[in-house]
């Protein structure tokens, strides 16, 4: 079977080459679909942000930790509603995503003790689990909030818990597979090679 374009992209042709359904038994080597090309704005069902990429395709599979997206709840929720695994499995990291919950004035004026407020609220909330990934979206890179010192601050403050930053906000980079990328170098920078 040949490249699929699906009802809902009738009106942008040009995602035909990013998706194919394969028939059994079929030799999909020559029609490998387009990748590592900008995304083209329409329906997310294609394609997500680098921010998705390094979220819901990498860090969220991470057993037991609290994944924590600092920036407004719509990117938590496309995270978590798009997600491709079952959230009744009994696994915590499939359940549960929190967000600083970014307003217009956080947008202003910082957001920075918001995140240390969620990130607090969470182990608080859930004391057995000692891990946090802390994800930056479009919204906390436009303002620059530096989220490592708060990061910081958190882990001297609550003693046992071990936090992982991914600044990856959507528009790093071309698609999800650059999110990806960012979270697996960060991941080799920061943890692997670290601990006995």
């Amino acid at each position: 079977m040949p490249m699929k374009l699906f009802k809902c992209d009738e009106t942008i042709p040009e995602r035909e080459k990013h998706i194919y359904i394969k028939e059994k038994g079929e030799d999909t080597t020559q029609f490998l679909p387009s990748a590592h090309v900008e995304t083209i704005p329409g329906s997310l069902s294609e394609r997500g942000c680098s921010y998705c990429g390094a979220k819901l395709v990498i860090g969220g599979v991470l057993k037991d930790t609290i994944q924590l997206i600092h920036g407004p709840v719509g990117c938590a929720y496309d995270t978590w509603h798009t997600k491709r695994y079952p959230s009744d499995n009994g696994n915590f990291q499939l359940k549960y995503v929190w967000s600083s919950d970014m307003k217009e004035q956080h947008v202003v004026f910082g957001g920075e003790k918001l995140l240390k407020k969620a990130m607090l609220e969470a182990f608080a909330e859930f004391p057995d689990i000692k891990r946090m990934m802390v994800y930056t979206t479009c919204s906390t890179a436009l303002i620059g909030d530096d989220i490592k010192p708060v990061v910081k601050e958190v882990e001297k403050e609550l003693g046992d818990v071990d936090i992982f930053t991914v600044e990856c906000p959507g528009f790093a980079g071309v698609s999800q597979s650059k999110g990806h990328h960012v979270f697996n170098m960060g991941w080799m920078t920061d943890k692997v090679g670290t601990y006995e």
